[in-house]
């Protein structure tokens, strides 16, 4: 497994995914601290899509609540504040879906992955899972609005 091509693999899929499926301009900056440290000031919602093939492993997304509110309402086409808490958490669900989905395919689209079913994740858990293995990406993502982070976990 070549790390350099897996994170150049989810660089591109992120810039896809989000500019073209949920309309989001971004830029990559560099992690400034772990991906599941609390922010008081800013709560996230984790998710988390395992998938196994060569490599396996977890993926796991971080994205503020403001931030989710917003990208699930411009990709459901609706005003954020009509919005319930199920379709927030569906569209991040779908959007670590559809993450990990093409940056398998950029990583290697001959390969055969089996993707499982996106999960919800409480902080604990999530800091819990970042902690395991000893192969990790991390790409921090900066939108116009705020800050998410998508990160695999290779077992």
């Amino acid at each position: 497994m070549d790390k350099t091509v897996l994170t150049e693999a989810m660089k591109a899929s992120i810039s896809e995914v989000l500019e073209q499926m949920f309309f989001m301009p971004i830029d990559f900056i560099a992690p400034e601290k772990a991906w599941a440290d609390p922010e008081p000031d800013n709560p996230s919602i984790f998710a988390k899509l395992g998938f196994s093939g060569s490599p396996c492993g977890i993926f796991m997304l971080r994205i503020p609540c403001a931030l989710a509110q917003s990208v699930s309402a411009d990709f459901l086409g609706t005003a954020p504040q009509s919005l319930s808490q199920d379709q927030i958490t569906g569209t991040v669900l779908e959007m670590v879906n559809m993450l990990a989905g093409s940056t398998l395919s950029f990583y290697d689209h001959r390969a055969l992955f089996d993707l499982q079913i996106p999960e919800l994740l409480a902080i604990n858990d999530a800091r819990a899972l970042a902690q395991e293995g000893s192969d990790k990406i991390v790409v921090r993502i900066q939108t116009p609005e705020n800050r998410m982070t998508f990160q695999v976990v290779l077992q």
